[in-house]
């Protein structure tokens, strides 16, 4: 209730922060560099406009003071519930007192008995596990990398196969007016159409009117990598944690923190990362890497605020609002359908077809309540104490 609480207050913000940058009630006017028109370079109501740099700085205060607010209301549970201190007087954890890996010695300060793990055992499987995440972060790398080669496929304008992936205005009836789209050859730094990267020759695009879907697989694709690689690594992190056989549940805990925070933040928000301060100095300012790495970046050192350079403009911002709109949405689809969809079903499984009566299964003799028994009188009583 409390994250609640602040995450309301922040929602508020963003909101009027939308309305402002998305040209919604003509509260926005916003000007943007291109090659083709410096001085006035419109194309379109954009999020990076005027009231974005109030948000941020908005959001530092709010994420300042919800941290301190948390503190505080942290330590007032603790205190009323007499959880102070608690850390202080831990015990072992039952499955460390049941490792049969441990040995029994007299304690070096009260002299009682006590299990001990050896250092160097657990200083090794402490390095295993870090290697086993490092190589675990490595692969979602991979992941994130692959989401953008199949976003650069499905939106590179400059394929005869970019029609593939646009919804013609014909079944996308909201887009029958819009501009049309143009694809079939590439953009120089010019913004004029010309066959390749290298080739200077004049070439002429074709147009298509429709919405393009390119970007929306590339975000299910990320969401969905999302959901199934956490879903691994989070059976892979509770499994190294009980390998490493942690003495004390805090010292469990924080292993376990550390490991999923490190993946998480790689997984969840990599192609983010990527986007908002990768993705043009990457394109823009080497020749290391092919073309398609940038999306065709070369030369957009010139326009800090844009994600693609030619007739064709769309701002960073725009493109990570893309990308966690399909994150959130699919995050919360899948929530949905195991909070709410699969306990339907498995309801539904357990009472049977309609029509059919499933017969009690029968009880073992030992187990029976006795003949004169009433197991009315023990619930009535503990209700009563209750």
């Amino acid at each position: 209730a409390h994250y609640t609480t602040f995450l309301a207050v922040a929602s508020g913000a963003g909101f009027i922060t939308f309305l402002t940058t998305t040209g919604f009630f003509d509260l926005t006017n916003t000007v943007c560099y291109t090659p083709d028109n410096p001085d006035n370079g419109y194309f379109g109501a954009k999020v990076d406009g005027w009231f974005v740099p109030y948000f941020c700085v908005f959001m530092s205060f709010w994420s300042v003071f919800y941290l301190e607010s948390w503190k505080n209301t942290q330590i007032t549970c603790a205190q009323r519930w007499g959880m102070h201190g608690s850390e202080d007087e831990q015990q072992p954890r039952p499955e460390f007192m049941q490792n049969p890996e441990n040995i029994e010695i007299n304690s070096p300060v009260t002299g009682e008995p006590e299990f001990y793990f050896p250092p160097d055992i657990s200083t090794y499987r402490k390095n295993v596990g870090a290697v086993v995440t490092l190589i675990s972060v490595m692969v979602c790398m991979l992941g994130v990398f692959g989401t953008f080669m199949i976003k650069s496929f499905a939106t590179d304008t400059g394929s005869p196969n970019y029609p593939i992936w646009v919804v013609p205005s014909s079944i996308a009836f909201w887009t029958a007016g819009a501009e049309p789209q143009q694809y079939g050859c590439r953009t120089n730094a010019e913004g004029d159409f010309v066959e390749g990267l290298n080739d200077d020759t004049p070439c002429d695009a074709q147009e298509i009117t429709g919405f393009p879907y390119g970007s929306t697989v590339a975000g299910i694709w990320n969401s969905v990598q999302i959901l199934v690689l956490g879903g691994i690594y989070a059976g892979i992190a509770s499994k190294l944690n009980e390998w490493e056989n942690h003495r004390l549940n805090t010292e469990f805990e924080d292993a376990l923190i550390v490991r999923t925070f490190m993946f998480e933040f790689i997984n969840s928000y990599g192609a983010l990362m990527y986007i908002a301060f990768i993705k043009v100095p990457l394109g823009a300012r080497t020749t290391l890497f092919p073309g398609w790495f940038g999306q065709g970046m070369h030369g957009a050192a010139e326009m800090p605020y844009s994600c693609s350079i030619g007739k064709i403009q769309q701002p960073c911002l725009m493109e990570i609002s893309q990308q966690l709109f399909s994150i959130f949405a699919v995050k919360m689809l899948s929530k949905n359908f195991n909070t709410v969809v699969q306990p339907y079903f498995k309801q539904n499984r357990k009472e049977g077809p309609p029509g059919v009566t499933l017969e009690p299964e029968e009880l073992n003799p030992e187990f029976e309540a006795p003949a004169g028994a009433n197991p009315v009188g023990p619930a009535k009583r503990m209700r009563s104490k209750v």
